[in-house]
């Protein structure tokens, strides 16, 4: 609440998007100060995903488990390394005209580079001035170790990209400003996790064929240029039409054991929308 309170807004006009969300629960499982929450929280992955998460929060903690980061949620349907994602979000109820913080941990190198840089600098342009981002990159050396290590059919195995120049002009060419990069282990970057020595220190001057593998977690603020660029577009553009956010429901049968997922789309006025399809966990 008090970082996002610096940025010279409330933290109740604060909207947060998990992108490549996963079985992320930080929407239930981060509490912040009484009267801190931000004003909603949009979750976009793929269907199946959503859907299995879903249905396991539904079986762990029940069908009404309460939100405790924002005051509202929605879960966002869509393959973020295809077009189409940022008018889904929209229609979900994202305010461009408020601040955002994007988060994007562990996806951009499970993303092809021109997806990466594509996501990166769409995201700029949904951006309100304030707004900032959230992510963890790796640069050659690590996308290299990662695929040579990965087992077959394993996670990293399908990394696909790298960010293979400094970090901070990377991110001003696709419309961010780094605020800070760090190396999980250096120093106020452990989290009391980090176990060994830290990693070694980035030299200025460093060659990528020459550097060690590196992984990178940085903070960002959407730069004044994009933030104003954005800002002139969404001057021309109309309210749009209603704001639909798909949203998963877990229904249990208790008499056949079984429990049953179903998507429905639902509006920003509260009535139902078109019905999507249906899943079953046997």
């Amino acid at each position: 609440g008090g970082g996002l309170a610096r940025g010279g807004y409330r933290a109740s006009e604060w909207q947060v998007v998990l992108l490549g969300a996963g079985l992320d629960t930080r929407a239930w499982r981060l509490a912040p100060r009484a009267g801190d929450k931000v004003a909603a929280v949009f979750e976009v992955d793929v269907p199946e995903v959503l859907g299995h998460k879903a249905l396991v929060m539904a079986e762990t903690f029940g069908v009404d488990f309460p939100l405790s980061l924002g005051d509202a949620h929605a879960s966002v349907a869509a393959n973020l390394a295809k077009p189409g994602w940022r008018a889904r979000l929209r229609d979900a109820g994202h305010d461009p005209a408020r601040p955002t913080v994007w988060v994007l941990e562990g996806l951009l190198y499970y993303l092809s580079q021109e997806a990466a840089d594509e996501l990166l600098r769409t995201c700029a342009g949904a951006s309100a001035p304030g707004s900032r981002l959230v992510a963890s990159a790796v640069n050659g050396p690590s996308l290299a170790r990662a695929r040579a290590r990965g087992k077959r059919g394993g996670a990293k195995a399908t990394w696909a990209s790298a960010i293979d120049e400094p970090v901070e002009p990377f991110l001003r060419r696709l419309g961010w400003t780094a605020a800070t990069v760090r190396q999980p282990g250096e120093s106020g970057c452990e989290y009391g996790r980090w176990r060994g020595e830290p990693p070694p220190p980035r030299d200025p001057g460093e060659r990528p064929d020459d550097a060690p593998p590196r992984t990178w977690y940085v903070v960002a603020e959407v730069s004044r240029e994009a933030a104003t660029s954005a800002t002139t577009r969404r001057s021309g553009e109309d309210g749009g039409g209603g704001s639909y956010a798909r949203r998963f429901d877990f229904r249990r049968d208790d008499s056949k054991g079984r429990g049953r997922w179903t998507t429905r789309e639902v509006g920003s006025d509260g009535r139902n929308g078109r019905n999507g399809r249906n899943g079953r966990n046997g």
